[in-house]
């Protein structure tokens, strides 16, 4: 498995659309800990405002503590969606997910990652445009991630999303180099 990462409005969600397209299974962490956290009742009587207040507020025990409990019932899930990949024979499988193990989020079946970028500019622009959230929490909340240049680091391939250079070219440039890359 390899991961996809980025920051806010990096267009890790539209790579990850691309891919999709070209037959690889998609697992996308926040989708899955938005909907384990209803299903599962992770966080008994907490509304998803609340929740957002906790998770972009900075660093507090009670993050991590919510951190936790949604990141261990995700792995749980993660695990599971795995090996039935596996039982499918599937060669390349993709999660996307804005966190990296330096965030707290650690799993040993991601082989590397590779990270969506895209100028900060534009990046509040397209989340603004989605959320409607007011630019100033949408810099509070880019804020309160990893940086782009600390994930940088620990990715092995990188896509930009900077409305100038395409995709599709960038992600079929990716599939090659993984290909190459797993093969050997």
């Amino acid at each position: 498995m390899i991961g996809v990462t980025g920051c806010m409005g990096a267009g890790k969600t539209t790579v990850c659309e691309i891919l999709k397209s070209k037959g690889i299974p998609i697992y996308n962490t926040d989708d899955v800990a938005k909907r384990l956290t209803v299903e599962l009742q992770l966080l008994q009587n907490t509304d998803q405002e609340t929740l957002t207040k906790i998770i972009f507020g900075g660093e507090s025990r009670l993050k991590q503590q919510t951190e936790a409990i949604i990141h261990a019932a995700v792995f749980e899930n993660l695990r599971q969606w795995e090996k039935a990949r596996q039982a499918e024979n599937c060669r390349l499988c993709m999660v996307e997910s804005a966190l990296l193990p330096s965030d707290s989020l650690s799993y040993d079946g991601i082989w590397g990652y590779i990270l969506v970028s895209a100028p900060e500019v534009l990046r509040i622009k397209r989340v603004v445009q989605r959320t409607k959230l007011p630019e100033k929490e949408v810099r509070r909340r880019i804020a309160c991630q990893t940086s782009e240049e600390e994930k940088r680091k620990w990715t092995k391939f990188e896509i930009i999303n900077d409305g100038k250079q395409e995709l599709l070219p960038q992600v079929e440039a990716f599939l090659e180099w993984i290909n190459k890359a797993t093969s050997s």
